[in-house]
């Protein structure tokens, strides 16, 4: 084969390495990222500041005006 005469191999390695981690890292969060985890050291790492934050208190907010619904 042509490929592996062309010294081309070491990059096929090393781009089939990083794609693989990559896709298992996308999969990893697609599975874990959930509100029930937003107390977590990690989940707090990805996704702080000003755009979640507020999302994290509507949602806290949210619940607490459920729970007062069904109380009535």
């Amino acid at each position: 084969m042509d490929l592996f005469k062309s010294g081309h191999l070491p990059y096929i390695i090393i781009n089939t390495a990083v794609t693989v981690i990559a896709l298992a890292i996308s999969l990893w969060l697609f599975i874990n990222i959930r509100y029930e985890n937003r107390e977590k050291k990690w989940f707090k790492l990805i996704f702080q500041g000003k755009e979640w934050t507020p999302v994290i208190k509507a949602i806290a907010l949210q619940e607490e005006i459920e729970v007062f619904e069904r109380e009535q």
